[in-house]
């Protein structure tokens, strides 16, 4: 089953090589639409100041999710859960990948 998941900052890519790969991070626009397959825990990522409180960042975000996220002209590539919109994030209901 794939679903949609909605990029919440400008662009996002996280920790290049996360994965071990520079390449296999995704680089996503906000507002694009492409296909989440499956998740993978890997590198943890957050979206915030470590050193802030919560009030400042009220939909900070840290975890080691990742969604792989695949494009109709083959592409594909890795996008931490962080960067999505809080409505987005957990899983998705999506299988791990293999």
């Amino acid at each position: 089953m794939d679903c949609t998941v909605t990029t919440a900052d400008a662009t996002a890519g996280g920790a290049a090589g996360g994965f071990g790969y520079a390449g296999d991070v995704a680089d996503v626009v906000s507002g694009t639409l492409p296909p989440a397959t499956c998740t993978a825990h890997g590198a943890e990522m957050w979206n915030h100041d470590l050193d802030s409180p919560a009030t400042v960042y009220p939909d900070r975000a840290r975890s080691d999710l990742w969604y792989r996220l695949s494009w109709p002209d083959g592409r594909s590539g890795y996008l931490s859960e962080v960067y999505l919109d809080a409505a987005s994030r957990g899983g998705l209901g999506q299988p791990a990948c293999t």
